[in-house]
């Protein structure tokens, strides 16, 4: 299977940038709350953490059901490279 890739820069009309800027620090604080709940948990299964976290976090960052979800996924993609590293 060929892997084929395209670089382009997204143009981002002014008005939008403030708020492209705060959803990406409220994704960054909801994978350090995921990361803290998991490492307090011992919790790396994606499933798993999901019913733990989904909720307190959406409410406590407003973010999108979609975002929750993804930065849930980011935390054990990287707790998986992480360990993988260590070994």
């Amino acid at each position: 299977m060929q892997t084929i890739s395209v670089k382009c820069k997204l143009q981002v009309p002014i008005e939008l940038r403030s708020e492209i800027d705060r959803t990406l620090l409220l994704f960054a604080e909801a994978c350090n709350q995921i990361y803290e709940i998991a490492k307090r948990e011992n919790c790396w299964n994606t499933t798993k953490l999901h019913h733990k976290v989904y909720k307190p976090v959406k409410e406590a960052t407003g973010l999108k059901a979609n975002h929750v979800c993804q930065a849930i996924r980011r935390v054990i993609g990287n707790a998986k490279a992480v360990s993988s590293v260590m070994i």
